[in-house]
């Protein structure tokens, strides 16, 4: 019950009122004293309230401040009065006066929640009221804050397969939203039965966690968290999703490895430096690409080639093969060549080889000298035929078995072991003979072997007559480098033995400049072709159960984890090392015709390459057929031939004959070495 005292004072028109109320929960720091005696004025004591003592963040309160005197009394009107606070991101007025012993201001909250602290001062009478500043019960926003990993790998796979997935729930003030707000999450993925668990799940911090389980589908994964900001009606929902979590293949697989070349056919018996590009496409028993960065190995049996690569996102790693030395190997001829020859000798060859009549007469060239193997290999797991589809290899499913990985040199499809040989000098390794010119044994040149030139200072063909003084010469003309051949003392040009062993009077390539041919370490011919072969490269997989160090052959199981591997072929070719038409001279009749076989290759009677193309044309009459021919990038073996069909397109007439030639030009590039221009032909007639 409020109390008014009323004065009148004579002569003055002053009238004072006084209030008395209950006193509220306050602070007070200063000069004491009970009510009733008169006032000094000077603040001594404060009292301070705030209402609402708790607020949300961003949110305000009003704090209010009692000022009295020494005698307890209101302070006068206008007293001035300070309020500050250390809270983060809050503010308060700064100052106010009072009113009947009242001065208020307002309190601003900031971003941050926790107990905040007014602070009031009048003159040297202080005071404070404390403040509680609490999150919103109001989402604003859910943010993605992160996932770990960020790459799974499929199911099943042995890799990591669970990632955990961490969202932020906030108030509309930017704080954590309160303890145990319900988030429910989803998932948008590739649809290989991937999970997310707990699908519902109460904020802890503001924080709301679930975990992403894959499934046997690689690809990315979204997850979407939802949160309810009023149940309503209508409900008030906010939703955000996460960054792509990616389920990455599982272990490579043998049925799903494969290899690819940019170029099937590259200079490399001319030309140094040359790249094609080989790509090695691995996924998992899937199909699903591997995961990025699985490392792939790459080996050739020629050239050079980068030998580690790493996949990109689509499963795919590529490496350079770069030609230089050494050449692919000299091989024996396969038995799917044309046509039985003899050597120079008159000896009958073993093996078929191409019918070289119109090129070089009587010598065996091999079209498969020029093939070499590029393997690629990785780690995984050999292919097996899932039955029951549960994506794991059961006892009795069908399955690849493979090798170990090995580089086919000699082309047989199978892996050679080294063959026998006698250390005659105990140094471990074979020791070769010295290299002589052979024109009737093997007739294969590789240009990284030292040739020579013959007695006439010119380079040519072995067994052509390249000084055009009728007769093949078997001192003067060149030789290619590992002939076999007497000097011809009796000077028949045409008498030699052809034995495969060096005999005195041959020509041969001194190696270790003593003046004399040194003879190799005898061996044992494993494969009949006539020279000492090294092992032929192989991987030891060490797969559980093999023998480390030996070479080992499908071992009769599935195996989970081994070198899996595939080769690919490609070919080294030279320039054009032999051009021919046929035939080379003709005579068509009035109202005639006549077909000419053309023929182009490269020293191993391969195709030249892709930037190779021809032009047949002529002087007389009118030329059908393949005139104008571009080359393709092939692998093809044997030489490129072409028919091309000339005929008189003036029958009837009375003219004399016409002397005809029918031209056949030649371009092509050597790579980066040479740009190759040349042309060659038939003469005739036509009426």
């Amino acid at each position: 019950m409020k109390k008014i005292y009323k004065i009148l004072i004579v002569g003055f028109s002053l009238v004072f009122y006084f209030s008395c109320a209950p006193k509220e929960t306050t602070s007070t720091t200063g000069g004491g004293g009970g009510g009733g005696g008169g006032s000094t004025g000077q603040p001594a004591s404060i009292t301070a309230t705030a209402t609402p003592a708790t607020i949300t963040v961003n949110g305000t309160s009003t704090v209010e401040a009692i000022v009295r005197d020494a005698s307890n009394q209101n302070v006068p009107d206008g007293t001035v009065v300070n309020f500050s606070t250390a809270m983060s991101g809050a503010v308060v007025t700064p100052q106010a006066s009072t009113t009947g012993g009242k001065a208020t201001a307002t309190f601003t909250a900031g971003a941050t929640s926790g107990a905040a602290t007014v602070n009031i001062t009048s003159g040297t009478a202080t005071g404070s009221v404390n403040i509680t500043i609490v999150p919103s019960t109001s989402a604003g926003t859910i943010q993605f804050v992160s996932a770990d990993p960020t790459v799974i790998a499929v199911k099943g796979s042995g890799g990591i397969e669970i990632s955990t997935i961490k969202f932020m729930v906030q108030d509309a003030n930017g704080q954590a939203i309160a303890d145990g707000t319900t988030v429910s999450f989803s998932l948008v993925g590739p649809g290989g039965g991937e999970i997310v668990s707990p699908s519902t799940i109460g904020t802890v911090n503001g924080e709301a966690i679930t975990f992403l389980q894959s499934g046997t589908k690689a690809g990315p994964v979204t997850i979407i968290a939802t949160a309810t900001l009023n149940p309503g009606p209508p409900p008030v929902v906010i939703s955000s999703s996460s960054s792509n979590v990616s389920i990455g293949g599982a272990t490579p697989n043998y049925t799903h490895l494969s290899v690819a070349t940019n170029t099937l056919n590259l200079p490399g018996l001319s030309c140094y430096g040359e790249k094609g590009v080989i790509t090695a496409f691995v996924a998992d028993r899937f199909g699903n690409p591997v995961p990025e960065n699985t490392t792939v190995s790459f080996f050739t049996e020629a050239g050079a080639i980068v030998t580690s690569g790493l996949t990109n996102p689509y499963g795919q790693a590529t490496a350079d093969i770069i030609t230089q030395g050494p050449a692919p190997r000299n091989v024996k001829p396969s038995t799917f060549y044309e046509y039985e020859v003899t050597d120079a000798f008159g000896n009958r060859q073993p093996e078929r080889s191409w019918d070289d009549d119109e090129l070089t007469p009587k010598i065996v060239r091999n079209p498969g000298d020029g093939l070499l193997t590029i393997i690629v290999m990785t780690l995984g797991e050999e292919g097996f035929e899932d039955k029951n589809g549960n994506g794991v290899y059961d006892t009795g499913e069908n399955y690849t078995d493979i090798s170990e990985p090995f580089i086919d040199t000699n082309d047989n499809g199978k892996w050679d072991d080294k063959e026998v040989f006698t250390d005659s000098d105990s140094d471990g390794r074979y020791d070769p003979p010295e290299r002589f010119l052979d024109a009737g044994v093997d007739q294969v040149y590789d240009p990284y072997e030292p040739g020579a030139k013959g007695a006439d200072g010119g380079y040519g063909f072995a067994g052509v007559d390249d000084n055009s003084n009728g007769v093949i010469d078997d001192v003067n003309e060149y030789l290619w480098a590992g002939s076999d051949d007497v000097a011809d003392p009796s000077g028949d040009n045409g008498v030699t033995e052809g034995n495969g062993i060096f005999n005195a009077g041959e020509y041969f390539i001194d190696d270790n400049a003593n003046g004399q041919r040194d003879a190799g370490e005898p061996f044992v011919d494993a494969n009949g072709d006539g020279i000492w072969n090294d092992a032929e490269s192989f991987w030891d997989a060490n797969v559980q159960g093999n023998t480390t160090g030996i070479f080992n052959s499908p071992n009769g199981r599935w195996d989970s984890s081994t070198l899996i591997w595939k080769p690919i072929k490609i070919l080294f070719t030279s320039g054009a090392a032999f051009a021919n038409i046929t035939p080379g001279g003709f005579a068509i009749p009035d109202g005639g015709s006549q077909w000419f076989k053309i023929i182009l290759a490269d020293i191993n009677l391969n195709p030249l390459n892709d930037t190779t193309s021809i032009k047949v044309t002529t002087d007389k009459g009118k030329i059908l057929g393949d005139t104008d021919v571009a080359f393709p990038s092939t692998m093809f073996l044997g030489y490129t031939e072409f028919w091309v069909y000339l005929y008189d397109n003036t029958p009837g007439d009375t003219n004399p004959l016409d002397i005809a030639a029918v031209t056949v030009d030649v371009s092509y590039k050597v790579g980066a070495c040479a740009d190759i221009k040349f042309k060659f032909g038939a003469t005739g007639t036509i009426d």
